[in-house]
C-alpha cells in the first residue's frame, strides 16, 4: 500500500502547530522563572532595604559626632537595643528640627566626654509610625532613659542657646530622676511589700520562740 504524500499546506499547518506548542512551552518556562525571581526578591527585599538604609544612616552620621560618648544605633534596631540593655539613654533625633544643629554642636564639645554614660543616637530619617506611637515621640530631639526596656524619664531639648555644662546637668538629672522613679516603683510594688511583710513575720516568730 502506497504511503500518501502530505500536501504542502498540511506540512505548513503541522509546522506551525509544532512551533506554537514550543513557543507556549518556552513562554511557560520564562513565566515560571519570572515568578520565581519575583518571589525571591519579595522575600529578600525587606532585608536588602534594611541593609541599604543602615548603610545610608551610618555613612550620613559617621562623621557627624566626634565624641567617644556617642554611639549610633543602626536602622530598625532601636527596640532590640532597648530590650537587651539594662540601662540606656537614647537620643531620638530628627534633622528637620531647627534645634538639631545646636544640639549636635554641644554633643561634639570636648567637655561632653565628661558625661558618665554613653548616649545612643537613633536618627529618625525614615518615617516609623509604630515607633513614634510606642515611645510617644512627638517632640524632637528627645533623650529617653530606659531601665530594663521601660522608660523611666525623658528630656526634650528645647530651642535656645545653652552651654554644654547645662546639657550635662540636664542629662545627669535625667538619669537620677529616672533611678528615683524606679526605686519608688519597687518600694510601692505590692509583691515587694508582701514579701517584706512575710519576712518580718518570720523574724518575729523566731524571736517569740
Amino acid at each position: 500500500m502506497e504511503k500518501q504524500s502530505k500536501k504542502p499546506e498540511d506540512v505548513v499547518k503541522g509546522f506551525k502547530a509544532k512551533m506554537g506548542t514550543e513557543k507556549m512551552q518556552i513562554g511557560l518556562v520564562i513565566g515560571l522563572i519570572i515568578i520565581g525571581c519575583l518571589v525571591i526578591f519579595a522575600l529578600l527585599y525587606p532585608g536588602i532595604n534594611k541593609k541599604i538604609r543602615q548603610e545610608e544612616i551610618n555613612n550620613a552620621y559617621m562623621n557627624e559626632y566626634t565624641s567617644s560618648k556617642i554611639a549610633i544605633i543602626p536602622y530598625q534596631t532601636v527596640e532590640e537595643e532597648i530590650k537587651k540593655s539594662q540601662q540606656l539613654i537614647v537620643l531620638f533625633q530628627n534633622d528637620q528640627m531647627k534645634n538639631q544643629a545646636e544640639l549636635r554642636r554641644l554633643l561634639n564639645k570636648k567637655a561632653f566626654n565628661e558625661i558618665s554614660d554613653s548616649i545612643h543616637v537613633y536618627p529618625m530619617i525614615y518615617a516609623e509610625k509604630s515607633l513614634e506611637q510606642k515611645y510617644e515621640l512627638q517632640q524632637f530631639p528627645v533623650f529617653i532613659y530606659f531601665v530594663d526596656g521601660r522608660e523611666q524619664n525623658r528630656y526634650v531639648f528645647q530651642n535656645g542657646k545653652i552651654s554644654v555644662d547645662d546639657l550635662l546637668v540636664a542629662l545627669e538629672n535625667l538619669k537620677m530622676q529616672g533611678e528615683s522613679t524606679t526605686a519608688n516603683t519597687e518600694t510601692t510594688d505590692p509583691a515587694t511589700q508582701q514579701s517584706t511583710a512575710t519576712s518580718e513575720e518570720n523574724i518575729d516568730t523566731e524571736y517569740s520562740e
